[in-house]
């Protein structure tokens, strides 16, 4: 029932990934490789913050859709496409000044009892330009509590890997199950390993707030401090406010030298006011279905602000929400009968399936030519 959903598609929530695409800038500034990996991985853990409100079902993109994403404010340019229907599959691939992100992602669910399980298959692809690194790290398993009885709430768990391919480091983090009593909520713990599988440095949070780093030697004092005796002496002074150089980076640096070389990595941005009335979005979600004047000469008419089932149940109409999703359900429908019957081949019309040469993994590549404008007229109309 389209009551179940919010007014995203899951090409949109994708994006969602590089809220806090600033830590990817401080990577790409940073001289110190011990400290790229560490906001690599505070990015890789921020990549779930957005979840933790969310309790409604994004709306499952058609073959051949898009989204972009152009953010002058933080320097970076993403598109999304639908690849493939079954699977279902979303390829992602993001241009900022210092790197280059990309991956793709096959969602597969299963449900069970109370919950919905959601195992995401796909890597995620880093590349540092001015130091040429790359990473790459896994995806985690997702959990949807509740789902018939009881009150909704959302849990990722399982272990994620992070490899410099570069120089061997590697950053192993275990996102721990809330448990029986809910002691390790949200819980986030890992370690930074040489080759030989030395711990160089420790990392521990909890995946929606912040995540802390600091020496394999001040582990037990570090893990027994909580968050907020290590943040009290500073202001906070809009410290991870996307976009802009936060005001107090030099005072957290200080804290970090002189509290037993503890460091404040990443910190959550606050909600918004509201916002369970609106989906449990946060701010950088807020935008994501906008769609300004000057966007509806440049867009394909492929990228998911144009799906009218979404932009209805935006406006609250959810019976006109209901009825279009379904039409175009069965327009999606026919088009693939169509196909089957020519024996035709869906080609996506932005990325490639292929090995890529950074990792070796076999994964969608982007092929260019999106942001050149020009070729828009050969897009599939899908809605």
């Amino acid at each position: 029932p389209i009551a179940f959903n919010e007014p995203l598609s899951f090409t949109q929530r994708v994006v969602e990934s590089l809220t806090y695409s600033f830590l990817l800038d401080r990577a790409s500034r940073s001289d110190d490789e011990m400290l790229r990996m560490q906001y690599v991985a505070a990015f890789a853990v921020s990549h779930y913050a957005c979840d933790v409100s969310r309790t409604s079902k994004f709306f499952n993109p058609l073959l051949g859709e898009t989204f972009e994403l152009v953010r002058e404010d933080l320097g970076f340019q993403v598109l999304c496409e639908q690849v493939s229907h079954h699977p279902p599959i979303t390829a992602m691939h993001c241009e900022g000044k210092d790197y280059i992100i990309h991956f793709s992602i096959h969602p597969k669910i299963r449900f069970w009892g109370k919950g919905v399980e959601v195992h995401p298959i796909g890597r995620v692809t880093l590349q540092l330009k001015r130091f040429n690194e790359v990473y790459s790290w896994n995806l985690i398993n997702s959990c949807v509590h509740n789902v018939i009885v009881g009150k909704i709430w959302v849990e990722h768990f399982g272990n994620l890997e992070i490899r410099n391919h570069s120089n061997s480091l590697r950053c192993c983090l275990t996102f721990k199950s809330c448990g029986w009593f809910g002691r390790d909520l949200h819980a986030v713990e890992g370690t930074i390993q040489s080759a030989s599988k030395e711990t160089l440095w420790c990392l521990s949070g909890k995946w929606p707030e912040e995540l802390i780093a600091y020496p394999p030697a001040h582990s037990d004092a570090a893990a027994g401090a909580s968050s907020s005796s290590l943040h009290s002496t500073a202001s906070d002074d809009n410290y991870l406010q996307p976009g802009s150089v936060p005001k107090g980076i030099l005072r957290r640096q200080n804290l970090s030298e002189t509290s037993g070389s503890t460091r404040l990595l990443w910190r959550a941005d606050p909600m918004p006011p509201n916002h369970q009335e609106y989906y449990g979005m946060t701010r950088f979600s807020y935008c994501l279905n906008e769609l300004k004047s000057e966007q509806r000469n440049v867009l394909p008419p492929t990228d998911a602000r144009y799906r009218p089932d979404i932009r209805l149940l935006e406006e609250g109409k959810f019976d006109d929400a209901k009825d279009e999703k379904h039409r175009l359900e069965e327009k999606q429908r026919a088009a693939r009968k169509l196909r089957e019957q020519s024996k035709e081949q869906w080609q996506p019309r932005w990325f490639r399936e292929d090995i890529n040469p950074l990792t070796d993994n076999k994964e969608w590549l982007y092929v260019g030519d999106y942001w050149s404008r020009q070729n828009y007229t050969v897009c599939p109309d899908i809605y």
